[in-house]
């Protein structure tokens, strides 16, 4: 069961003046600051009726577009939706921030392994099977996988499989721990 919170995204000034922002997931409420010309500092604010509970910067791309770079999804398969956020995106791959949401303390965490460790990986979830794979494309011809499952509260690599080419031919090699 999905805890019920709003969520307002807004940047600094002086009256911020919060107005809708239409995400996917309608079972949050949503809503970021127009008024800012040029702000560059902005937060997605986790409301619980007219409390904040927490407040998580947004940079780059979430704070530009935050109606597209904030994704409400269950990472670690605990029944809670988490909060994918975009914090840069490149040609090929991007960066993301993953918190996690704690049905004890009503709070998103930041998970630092997910986010740094997994920096312009694609994440995909098999939500079946409960694993994560993160995808990266380091050139033309290298390609990377690793499949991941949490274990408790920690995530644990299962496979990873990398792919190289050259003028002689593709190379794959595959690694299960």
């Amino acid at each position: 069961m999905f805890a019920t919170l709003a969520f307002v995204c807004f940047s600094i000034q002086a009256n911020p003046t919060p107005t809708p922002l239409q995400l996917s997931d309608k079972r949050f409420q949503y809503s970021t600051d127009q008024n800012t010309k040029n702000s560059s500092e902005r937060w997605l604010l986790v409301q619980k009726g007219n409390k904040t509970l927490q407040r998580i910067p947004l940079t780059g791309p979430a704070a530009e577009q935050p109606s597209s770079e904030i994704i409400l999804k269950d990472i670690n398969f605990d029944g809670q939706a988490d909060l994918v956020i975009t914090s840069n995106r490149g040609n090929v791959n991007s960066m993301h921030q993953y918190w996690l949401y704690d049905s004890q303390s009503k709070i998103f965490t930041f998970n630092p392994v997910l986010s740094n460790d997994l920096a312009g990986y694609e994440l995909t979830v098999d939500s079946t099977k409960k694993l994560l794979t993160a995808a990266a494309r380091f050139s033309c011809c290298e390609h990377e996988w690793k499949t991941y499952r949490f274990v408790g509260k920690q995530l644990k690599l299962v496979e990873k499989k990398t792919v190289k080419g050259n003028a002689k031919g593709e190379r794959t090699k595959v690694t299960r721990y």
